[in-house]
């Protein structure tokens, strides 16, 4: 058995390693750089975001050593990691009165370029001379008639997505691909393939760039956690624990980018070791008038003292040292909401089951 010395001894050697990996410099940044205004292009390390943080601002540092500067959009023409994804400064329609500047995720450019941008949902955008940046996402909406001259009642009407009719009209100079265009879906790979194809046909003299194709692989990363926890045990219908504290040690293992149709959704799995605090109280679960138990080889009646005329010759509950080592490996399936502008493991974790 684990014994209380040596489990806060494993328990403050994982707390030493977890420190240490959250204190590498380059555990959140990546290689990159930034581009200027003028078009001037300064090489450093560029903090990892997700979607929605990274079209928000830029997070970049000349060395591991050095402090943040924090670009926001329009500040600088764009950035891009090393052999990743690329960003770049655009001015977009938020609603029919309002624009704002945010920097854009290059996909793929060509004849026709291909961006994407994530606020609360996702958007696509191509961007073709002289049309300049066109929307693609759309969202279905429901048309509601309450009715109409010789007719009784009331009908719906599905309005669908315009974005295959704004495909073909941006791409109208190839009307070989609007076969393609109406398999297309609004996603990274199949937007990408459609414009590389398009590109292909009406372009001879020089290749398109995707910035995408290094960035579709499944991420791991891992962890390590300690903290506390509240345990009631229950031995099938004849008794149950109070509450009792519990100390924790684990590992984390997280995978992220797996589901690209949405990059914020992730696997999380906890391995995680529990040792009780040994002293509880032991009683009738709702519903069972006694129980009969050994233990240190002495009986023991528990009986409901409500049931009974007598209660002074039988106990209501009784103490016991319980000895027990719970291991838990709860598998999750996460969404990522833009609450913190860094996502690490936390060092302590708090829980009460």
């Amino acid at each position: 058995m684990l014994n209380m010395k040596h489990f806060f001894k494993v328990l403050l050697i994982l707390s030493c390693c977890n420190a240490i990996l959250k204190a590498s410099p380059n555990n959140d940044f990546k290689k990159g750089y930034v581009i200027s205004l003028k078009g001037d292009t300064t090489k450093g390390f560029l903090f990892a975001q997700i979607s929605r943080n990274a079209s928000e601002q830029c997070i970049f540092k000349l060395n591991a050593d050095s402090e943040s500067k924090i670009y926001q959009p329009g500040e600088i023409a764009g950035y891009r990691y090393l052999n990743g994804k690329y960003y770049i400064s655009k001015e977009i329609n938020i609603d029919s009165t309002t624009k704002k500047v945010v920097f854009l995720e290059f996909l793929i450019k060509g004849i026709a370029n291909i961006y994407y941008y994530m606020d609360n949902e996702e958007h696509y955008y191509i961007e073709k001379y002289p049309n300049g940046l066109v929307e693609l996402t759309e969202k279905e909406r429901t048309f509601f008639d309450e009715g109409t001259s010789g007719r009784n009642g009331s009908h719906t009407y599905i309005i669908p997505s315009k974005y295959k009719g704004k495909l073909m009209f941006t791409l109208q100079d190839c009307p070989s691909i609007n076969k393609e265009i109406q398999n297309t879906r609004l996603t990274h790979k199949s937007l990408i393939k459609l414009t590389k194809d398009y590109h292909e046909k009406v372009c001879n003299s020089e290749s398109c760039i995707i910035y995408e194709k290094g960035n579709t692989s499944a991420k791991v990363k891992f962890g390590v956690l300690m903290g506390f926890s509240k345990n009631q045990y229950n031995f099938g219908r004849q008794l149950i624990s109070n509450y009792g504290n519990n100390y924790q040690i684990g590992a984390v293992l997280k995978i992220s980018n797996i589901f690209m149709f949405n990059r914020h959704i992730n696997l999380k799995t906890n391995f995680i070791l529990e040792k009780d605090s040994k002293s509880y109280t032991l009683s009738l679960p709702d519903g069972v008038q006694y129980s009969h138990v050994t233990y240190n080889d002495v009986f023991y009646n528990l009986i409901d003292l409500r049931s009974i005329g007598n209660p002074s010759a039988y106990l209501p509950d009784m103490k016991a040292d319980l000895d027990v080592i719970d291991l838990k490996i709860p598998v999750t399936l996460n969404y990522d909401f833009n609450i913190a502008k860094k996502n690490n493991f936390d060092l302590w974790r708090w829980n009460f089951q």
